[in-house]
């Protein structure tokens, strides 16, 4: 009986760490563009250094589930806008992000076209 008592109690006691063990910090937060103020689609957000990350949803909020406790920076990316990096403490865990299009000026580019025209010639 005193064997099952201690098997049972190692049992819960597996389970009571195992849980809180796998406990996060989660981050929420809403991106949208600064000049309409539409939620933005799809932006990359992730933890610098760390592989996880996550992308916002179509109403641009996003839920970043993260083993790794605050302090740390996430980086946010889109297509065509500036790249931003928040640092995230243990007191904010909602973010309200406004991101600003980024404009690139490259070089000209010529493109020309040569068209080339097939002469037949009557031989006599």
């Amino acid at each position: 009986m005193r064997n099952l008592t201690h098997l049972i109690l190692a049992l819960i006691f597996l389970t009571v760490s195992s849980t809180l063990s796998a406990q996060g910090f989660e981050i929420k937060g809403k991106i949208t563009d600064s000049k309409t103020g539409e939620p933005m689609i799809g932006v990359n957000i992730t933890i610098v250094g760390d592989v996880h990350g996550t992308v916002s949803g179509f109403d641009g909020k996003f839920l970043l589930k993260s083993k790794k406790t605050p302090p740390f920076t996430l980086h946010f990316s889109f297509v065509g806008y500036e790249s931003l990096d928040i640092g995230v403490t243990a007191s904010n865990t909602f973010l309200d992000i406004s991101m600003s299009e980024q404009y690139l000026l490259g070089q000209e580019i010529v493109v020309s076209v040569a068209v080339w025209k097939k002469v037949y010639y009557d031989r006599p």
